[in-house]
């Protein structure tokens, strides 16, 4: 390995205003000695000597120096890239006050009079970013009596994967000596310093001599993190951050660095290391058998180091709270990555029903026997706000950080109904952060498919926005090692065919619990210890896994236990007001009582939607229920038997109205709480037996409620479905027990679980029918009106599901005594109120008209405002938010306002989405026919579909490859259509969509195709690391290129198809003629993979993208034209030329599309909408439409032409309509779209008119 190291101690300066030190090359050079000798480092030191060290000898280190032996160090020429960099100075540090602070490292000739205050801090941050080399260490050994001296501005921060740092920095007051004052400092000693060497050195290098002498560390190595270990236990006053993987300091040289070991010790054998469908926690021994998401981790860290929020966002499944749980607050609590992180305190809950209430919990001391009195007040403090908040986290953390995370928090959409608290919870968290000087700090986890909903809220969507971590698909890596690492720590095998298989299998970040709950089944059922295909064959692969082992679950159930399954579900599931779907907590007792209370044909449901807290864990009072529901309520139970007519009909005595369930529940809550459960077989057993122990209502209970539902048979069928796995337990507020879904992807899996769900959203649509019904028939005096005769029907069918207001019922009540007669009453109602409106006039009547112009107005103006908040997270939403505002402005006042009509502009400037593709497998490539109306996908399933738009869109699927198809190209004649796959053939087909020949192989995996200009010939690029020209017959033309050291991802011909191009897996860009000579030297510039390459339209320039997230445009000679293009969050996977060369598209792994112009500036806005990598790029021939191809499953296609400067609404309302004419939120729109679509059809209509 190459490793160097530049070592500086500076005791000599120029400057009467610091007196010469003597410290520093003294500690410079024991360093220096140490790591020579056991580091197997390159040193080099600064101040240079050629005799033993005198640190009374005044040798001068100038900036010019210290500067030029950096550049050296971080920016080597040539190839030669060191594996690991080192740097320590010791010296001075100085601050420079000016409108902001700047530090800097003391060199000799520093003379702040002239100007001259040394080198910067900032300027040494920005070359360790620059930087080529991977692994980075720096330590700062400062003297320092400036309060603003900031050491931290040196540190270059989160670099991305495959890059690790171990930043070490103190500053000592000169005031205390040069050997500081540290009150732990005498434990040196008793660790075996020499007491005269650390009276000699100083704190840092006391520590580093220590800590780097291998020969007191058993295993006879040191890295970046045992390093840190020694700090904590020591805990000196410096700072570190570390980032990456162990970065190896120093070994004995009998030690083998490739037995580093990685993981912790093993866990018993027995232990199941996969997780199922539930998430990996942080308070068990989950975190060691976490993998994958290292890099994502160290991201969320730096986030966290550098500001006080920050919102992790992920689609479901895509491991969001196992990341946060397992990842972050692993890290955190460990304090190996950050300083001082292992004393910070950590709160986390989910919002529920009452986000304030549960905020409140969060920072209550379950087993604290004065919980009641401290909650109480806890919540007076936090009804008061932000104000109320900052006293709350002072008190709690006193001069700690709190790290307060809310998990799950699309519940606060879900859970909370009342938009009064929902408003309130995010004033005060949002305002906490203002307050509390950063000692707080906000971490929210939420599914993407919530971002618009935050929209209507500008004050959290722009926080979101700004400190926003997107939970991007495992690399391939990462889940290889997910998949094998946990196993391997166990003493158990798999196989590497079911690795492999595994790896092709998973689609994309939705599917890792689907992985999580296979390789728990093939643990369970493993015959030996190992886990192998045949099984994995015999269980039928990934998908569908969920639903056969639910359905499994299921048909095993009697016919009246899957009807309490069916209800157990659906009481676990949460529609909002718009139908979407998310898992809710329950607590046991509450669900039993509310099937109770349905079976009686009740309309008011009892259920609630739970936060919970998992700050403590521990006991608390336990008790039979039986005994505490009897004594709440047994005489008003008992004394209030319906009788058997009314159980037909809603029950409206005051006794029995659906307040009364909710008042018994709070009086069992009151008096007993359920005993929490720590084991992870999610068994509702505690010490006391089965939950059942704890329900049990007595036979009085049971006369008044109807036995459909024993509590028997509730609790039996819920223990079913926990053994199962289907359902989890958690522990709540106060730590009483919660159930909910294992994991929201059984609610995506299970078509059964679906079917419960349309129905469940059926009633809901039907509640607000009738809800909407029952406030009109009351503004009319309640007439005898009749709902519609189907509308009465399904409310009577639906009656058990559906949660109606005392108005709805006495509509319903109403209906169904008089259904059948006296219709002409209740529309003689409605035509006189009708007739009392139209005879109404005067000033009271034109005061309330205005008033009410002047809400629309108002109502409109604040979804104006919302159509800005959604496009950067959502633009198709607000590009139909915009529309519709547009309409409704003029309908009601026959003039569009400016606002309006600018925020519609807005929405066409950004929404640029024109049509979406949907697949059944991500897309990896497309291609435009040369016609401009045929679109060529192919896709992970080995598919090529050919589509094609007339009235309707029109798709063609070709079947022929045995794995992933890699590439598609259509020859420039467009007669001919060519695809690649993994299972190394190349296939022709004829445009109508026939096969064209034999497939030609040579290649074992064929990663990408393209064609001559003159259609005769294909490049194709291998895993195998060659390129490799054929004829149209499927003959190898000459012997295949070699050159580069990794897989060809990509190949290109020149326009004038006498150069190819090809981009590898070893980082290098490389040119050839057509007989496979190397034209010139490789492209070098990229740090990785090299996934995609194009060649401009007049063949004078190449653009690149590659793992490294840059985009990078060459001239033919590989040089690089200005500076890497830098923007994308993830990996660049595919770039694009348009026709005229003007504009050129990158599409990255955060799911964005840039367009940027041939000097590398932005074109507008990135384009939004997928919701995984985007893997390809294709501009039409006409330049006007891009495509897109994802992980997503989708094609989208983008309208990319310059538009007009905005001009009058009209203009703008017809772009808009026509963007989305043949989109499928047009096609097939959502309830919530077909205001939208109406206005554009009006407008059609208009037109032809």
């Amino acid at each position: 390995m190459n490793r160097q190291a530049l070592i500086v101690g500076i005791n000599t300066y120029d400057t009467q205003h610091l007196k010469n030190l003597t410290s520093p090359t003294k500690d410079a050079n024991a360093i220096a000695q140490l790591l020579i000798d056991r580091g197997n480092v390159e040193v080099r030191r600064i101040p240079a000597f050629n005799t033993p060290v005198d640190s009374t000898t005044p040798i001068r280190v100038t900036l010019t120096q210290l500067e030029a032996a950096l550049v050296q160090l971080l920016l080597p020429e040539g190839n030669t890239i060191p594996d690991t960099v080192l740097l320590y100075f010791s010296g001075y540090g100085l601050c420079k006050n000016q409108d902001r602070q700047t530090s800097f490292l003391a060199t000799s000739d520093i003379n702040p009079n002239r100007g001259n205050w040394g080198l910067s801090l900032s300027w040494l941050r920005d070359l360790l970013q620059q930087s080529p080399v991977r692994e980075q260490i720096i330590w700062l050994d400062c003297y320092c009596n400036d309060e603003g001296f900031d050491l931290t501005q040196a540190d270059p921060g989160y670099r991305g994967q495959g890059y690790s740092r171990c930043f070490i920095a103190t500053c000592q007051s000169q005031r205390d000596g040069e050997r500081g004052k540290w009150g732990d400092k005498d434990n040196l000693q008793t660790r075996q310093l020499n007491p005269t060497e650390s009276n000699h050195y100083s704190q840092l290098a006391s520590i580093l001599l220590l800590g780097l002498d291998s020969s007191k560390h058993p295993p006879g190595w040191v890295t970046n993190y045992t390093l840190v270990e020694l700090i904590n236990q020591l805990s000196p006053p410096l700072i570190f951050a570390n980032a990456g993987n162990p970065i190896l300091l120093i070994r004995t040289r009998e030690t083998d660095p490739e037995s580093l070991p990685a993981l912790p010790p093993s866990a018993p054998e027995r232990f199941c290391p996969y997780k199922g469908l539930a998430y990996f926690d942080y308070k068990n021994e989950d975190p060691q058998y976490f993998y994958g998401r290292e890099t994502l981790t160290d991201k969320l860290l730096e986030h966290i180091r550098t500001n006080n929020f920050l919102a992790v966002i992920g689609t479901c499944g895509s491991g969001k709270s196992s990341l946060i749980r397992a990842g972050l607050l692993h890290q955190l609590q460990r304090g190996q990555r950050l300083s001082g992180t292992q004393e910070w305190l950590t709160l986390i809950f989910q919002p529920g029903e009452h986000p304030l209430q549960n905020l409140a919990r969060s920072f209550i001391n379950p087993h604290n026997p004065e919980r009641d009195y401290q909650f109480a007040q806890t919540m007076k403090l936090i009804q008061m706000g932000a104000v109320g908040l900052g006293i709350v986290v002072r008190t709690r953390a006193e001069k700690q950080r709190l790290v307060l995370v809310v998990d799950q928090f699309e519940q606060v959409f879900t859970c909370c109904q009342d938009e009064t608290e929902r408003q309130q919870f995010f004033d005060c968290l949002l305002g906490g952060l203002e307050r509390t000087d950063n000692q707080l700090c906000l971490v929210i986890g939420m599914r993407t498919d919530f971002l618009s909903h935050c929209a209507t809220y500008p004050e959290l969507i722009q926080k979101i926005q700004a400190l926003m971590v997107t939970v991007t698909p495992m690399t391939r890596e990462g889940l290889k090692t997910a998949i094998i690492k946990p196993a391997q720590q166990v003493g158990v095998e798999i196989e590497s065919d079911l690795v492999t298989q595994l790896l092709l299998d998973v689609e994309d970040a939705a599917s890792l619990p689907l992985l999580q709950f296979m390789l728990t089944q093939l643990w369970q059922r493993r015959p030996v210890d190992r886990l192998m295909v045949a099984e994995y064959y015999r269980w039928g692969k990934l998908q569908g896994t969920i639903e056969k082992h639910a359905n499994r679950v299921y048909h095993s159930l009697s016919d009246n236990e899957k009807e309490i399954a069916k209800d157990i579900f659906g009481a676990l599931i949460q529609l909002n007001e718009n139908g979407q779907v998310t898992a809710r907590q329950v607590d046991p007792s509450e669900l039993i009582l509310s099937f109770k209370v349905n079976s009686r044909n009740q309309f008011k449901s009892v259920e609630t939607c739970h936060g919970t807290s998992h700050t403590m864990s521990g006991n608390t009072e336990s008790g039979k229920l039986e005994e505490k529901v009897s004594a709440a309520g047994h005489s008003s139970v008992v004394n209030s038997k319906p009788s058997p007519r009314r159980s037909r009909r809603v029950n409206t005595q005051p006794s029995l109205r659906a307040g009364f369930v909710p008042r018994l529940l709070s009086i069992a809550k009151r008096k007993f709480l359920n005993p929490p459960l720590h084991n992870q077989n999610y068994a509702l057993e505690d010490r006391e037996g089965s939950i059942l122990n704890n329900f049990s209502p007595t036979n009085a209970v049971n006369d008044f409620i109807s036995d459909r539902h024993s509590t028997k048979a509730v609790t039996a069928v819920m223990q079913k479905l926990i053994d199962a796995g289907l359902i989890v337990t958690h522990s709540g507020k106060w730590n009483q027990t919660l159930v909910t879904i294992a994991h929201e992807s059984l609610i995506q899996h299970w078509l059964k679980l679906q079917e419960w769900v349309e129905e469940k959203r059926h009633g809901m649509r039907l509640q607000r029918q009738i809800e909407a019904a029952a406030i009109e028939w009351q503004t009319q005096g309640k007439p005898h009106r009749f709902l519609s005769e189907l509308t009465l029907t399904e409310a009577e069918y639906y009656r058990d599901h559906l949660h109606l207001s005392t108005l709805g019922q006495d509509l319903i009540q109403q209906n169904l005594q008089h259904k059948g007669t006296r219709r002409g009453l209740a529309r003689g109602g409605l035509i006189f109120a009708i007739a009392l409106l139209s005879l109404t006039s005067g000033m009271g009547m034109s005061r309330w008209y205005k008033t009410a112009q002047m809400a629309q107005r108002e109502h409109l103006y604040k979804n104006a405002a919302t159509v800005q908040n959604l496009l950067p997270v959502e633009p198709i939403k607000g590009l139909l938010l915009a529309i519709e505002t547009t309409g409704q402005s003029y309908a009601k006042f026959q003039h569009v306002d400016q606002r309006i009509a600018s925020s519609l502009w807005q929405a066409i400037e950004v929404a640029r989405e024109r049509d979406r593709l949907d697949h059944e497998s991500a897309v990896n490539a497309v291609a435009f026919h040369p016609d401009n109306q045929i679109l060529v996908s192919g896709t992970e399933d080995g598919l090529v579909h050919l589509w094609t738009r007339q009235d309707n869109l029109i798709r063609q699927s070709l079947p022929g490859h045995k794995d992933e198809v890699t590439g598609v190209a259509v020859s420039p004649q467009g007669q001919v259509i060519a695809s690649s796959s993994q299972d190394g053939k190349i296939r022709l087909w004829t445009v109508p969509g026939q096969p064209l020949g034999q497939p030609f192989f040579g290649q074992d995996w064929i990663t990408s195709i393209a064609w001559s200009p003159d259609g005769q010939f294909l490049v194709s690029g291998g895993k195998d690391g060659t390129v490799q020209v054929w004829n149209r017959q499927g003959n190898p033309i000459g012997q295949p290129f070699i050159g580069h050291q990794g897989v060809v991802f990509t190949v290109a011909f020149s326009p004038d198809g006498e150069t190819i191009a090809s981009g590898s897996g070893d980082g290098t860009i490389r040119v050839w003629n057509r007989q496979g000579q190397p034209l010139g030297q490789p492209f070098r510039g990229h740090e990785g993979v090299v996934f995609d390459l194009a060649f401009s339209p007049n063949g004078e320039r190449i653009v690149s993208g590659g793992r490294d997230g840059t985009v990078r445009l060459w001239n033919r000679q590989g040089e690089l034209i200005g500076e890497p293009w830098r923007g994308h969050q993830g990996v660049v996977f595919a770039v694009a030329f348009s026709p005229d060369g003007e504009t050129i598209a990158s599409g990255s792994g955060d799911g964005t599309i840039r367009l940027w112009n041939s000097q590398g500036q932005l074109r507008g806005q990135p384009l939004r909408g997928h919701q995984g990598a985007v893997r390809s790029l294709a501009f039409s021939p006409d330049g006007e439409r891009l495509a897109s191809g994802s992980q997503d499953k989708t094609v989208r296609l983008w309208d990319v032409r310059i538009l007009p400067e905005p001009q009058d609404w009209q203009t703008g309302l017809r772009v808009a309509c026509d963007r989305l004419e043949n989109h499928p939120v047009f096609e097939r729109p959502h309830p919530a779209n077909t205001l939208s679509r109406d206005i554009c059809q009006a407008k059609e209509s208009r037109t032809h008119r």
